[in-house]
């Protein structure tokens, strides 16, 4: 909840497209790097966690503004819950794949997850120049 109510602000300021965007930078880049830190110190790899949580849920509420912004107004509702439905039929299964894998992949899981971030960084990217 503070990643929602941090990106609601900067939203404010910035608007909700960079705001989602530099949240799913940020979370795309820890996907990347944090395979590569298991060594590092323990309160580090937790502040980074905590910094990738605040990323995510921080780009799930900008997506669901930009979302309120730009369906047609008689169609709100179903632009919504398609979009949720959407999000968690592809979260689901990644939850569930890199769960089954820790045990032979350890950290290196994570990298499953970057296409994610990756095709979403490719599909805001207009989004943002417009902006």
């Amino acid at each position: 909840m503070p990643g929602c109510v941090l990106a609601g602000r900067a939203s404010r300021r910035f608007g909700s497209a960079r705001v989602a965007f530099v949240a799913l930078a940020t979370s795309g880049a820890l996907c990347l790097f944090y395979p590569w830190l298991g060594s590092a110190p323990p309160l580090m790899l937790l502040a980074l966690l905590l910094l990738w949580g605040l990323s995510v849920i921080a780009d799930s509420a900008q997506f669901s503004a930009l979302a309120s912004v730009s369906a047609p107004s008689d169609r709100l509702g179903a632009a919504l819950a398609m979009m949720n439905a959407i999000g968690f039929s592809l979260t689901l299964p990644a939850i569930a794949l890199v769960t089954s894998l820790w045990s032979t992949q350890g950290l290196m899981v994570i990298w499953w997850l970057l296409p994610g971030p990756l095709l979403g960084l490719l599909a805001m990217r207009r989004l943002t120049l417009r902006a």
